[in-house]
């Protein structure tokens, strides 16, 4: 039994997404430490966190885990005590992990202690921790440094996948970029950004006026009946500046859509966002100086982004670069142009 539930929880960390399933996890002992790693057990002592950093009660995150369609996921760095994330399990992932736990289960009902074979053939293999000491390699066989891997994963557009055939090989890893249905199903699965205080769903918006950087004009009269994306932000919130690239890429799905209207308000004056556009492009119509705005809607966090439907509604909104922006964004959109 204990084999089976140490498949589960070393299969899930190797995943790098949302990870493993079930049961009572129990400590990896059968996994070499690696230098400043632990190798802690998992019980009513462990430290488990929401997406928002919120700590979890034992009593609130182990039936998450019984339930099969969450897990928990080591976050610890070099030389830090270990703390878990619990995740949400993709539909692929619960899949992927049942076929191990009946696999295991069968060969424990038959009484052996060898390693659990897939289907009586050959032994299944524990991927090895994911840490700064494993292979990563492209599909050209380019080794990857870890600082340059790791970062390419914390993105949504790349995974690492294990290929090792048998125990011969070396363990090592693929990076494999991720298809488009890929990533959104990704984003699908972890929860919602947090909703901005200052914009709730279903409230009523108050349009603003403003003159964008290129002179267009924007009131309530050039706005009604359009679906705004609307982005709060400054030069000098880097957070503002790292979702750049994904809200660009999202505007530039639409701009020949006459519909949508992308509106980025800034409180930096309007020579030094220029300044700023020669080397960081923002497709987004902007406003500078805005703080007349921000101290309408008393937005004080950064960035904020909000979506107005064609009825002149909240539709949504969330605070800070979160992973699943893009893909909320992006769903907000086409549901407030499909919208009757």
């Amino acid at each position: 039994m204990k084999k089976f539930l140490l498949l589960i929880i070393t299969g899930a960390i190797f995943m790098g997404q949302s990870n493993a399933q079930t049961t009572t996890v129990v400590t990896r002992s059968e996994i070499p430490k690696q230098p400043g790693f632990t190798t802690p057990v998992i019980d009513e002592n462990t430290v488990v966190k929401d997406s928002t950093g919120q700590m979890l009660a034992y009593k609130d995150w182990q039936p998450l885990l019984r339930s099969g369609n969450y897990s928990i996921r080591s976050t610890q760095r070099l030389n830090e005590k270990p703390v878990f994330s619990l995740v949400r399990l993709s539909a692929t992932e619960k899949q992927f992990l049942t076929g191990r736990r009946n696999a295991a289960l069968a060969n424990s009902s038959a009484g052996s202690n060898e390693q659990p074979k897939m289907a009586g053939t050959q032994p299944v293999m524990r991927p090895p921790v994911i840490d700064e000491n494993i292979i990563v390699k492209d599909s050209a066989g380019t080794v990857y440094p870890y600082a340059i891997w790791r970062a390419m994963i914390r993105t949504n557009d790349y995974t690492l996948r294990w290929f090792r055939k048998s125990a011969a090989d070396s363990a090592s890893f693929t990076l494999v970029k991720r298809t488009q249905a890929e990533k959104d199903a990704r984003m699908a699965s972890l929860p919602k950004p947090a909703e901005s205080d200052r914009f709730k769903k279903g409230d009523k918006f108050s349009y603003f006026s403003g003159k964008t950087l290129n002179g267009e004009k924007l009131n309530a009269k050039t706005m009604a009946g359009k679906v705004i994306v609307l982005n709060f932000w400054f030069i000098g919130c880097p957070p503002c500046r790292a979702e750049i690239p994904d809200l660009d890429a999202i505007a530039a799905q639409y701009k020949d859509n006459k519909d949508v209207i992308f509106v980025a308000i800034a409180l930096d004056e309007s020579y030094e966002i220029k300044d700023f556009l020669k080397t960081h492009p923002f497709s987004y119509d902007i406003i500078s100086e805005g703080t007349y705005a921000t101290n309408k809607y008393g937005v004080h966090l950064y960035p904020t982004n909000v979506i107005i439907n064609k009825e002149g509604k909240v539709a949504f909104s969330s605070v800070s670069n979160q992973p699943a922006n893009p893909y909320w964004i992006k769903k907000t959109i086409e549901e407030s142009l499909a919208a009757k």
